[in-house]
């Protein structure tokens, strides 16, 4: 496992590893997110050919934090509708809600920079 980033935000520690498989037929990573030293997302990307990336297991990582910050953004929603029981949300709405919670906001920093 190789780490591709890691910062201290708000007193708690956010990195990103990337790890290398291959089978038969083709090869991928793993983007592994942890938080304060525990894996909250994992995702795998697989390839058959070449791949473009800026660096080493840029996709694997980004699509890991991507898929926390997704499940960050729908829980600040369903909080946001449970305390005042609206159903629908624009979209102007949503940004607002996710610019204002603290947790999103990191999350997309670390998005941000990888």
């Amino acid at each position: 496992m190789e780490r591709i980033y890691k910062n201290v935000l708000n007193g708690q520690e956010i990195e990103v590893f990337g790890q290398y498989w291959e089978t038969r037929n083709s090869w991928g990573h793993n983007g592994i997110l942890m938080i304060d030293g525990v894996e909250v997302a994992r995702d795998r990307v697989r390839y058959y050919n070449r791949t473009w990336e800026s660096y080493r297991f840029q996709t694997a990582g980004r699509c890991a934090v991507g898929r926390y910050l997704d499940s960050l953004k729908q829980r600040a929603l369903d909080r946001y509708r449970e305390a005042t029981g609206r159903i629908r949300l624009s979209a102007e709405l949503k940004a607002g809600i996710w610019k204002l919670d603290p947790e999103v906001q990191r999350l997309q920093l670390v998005y941000n920079a990888l």
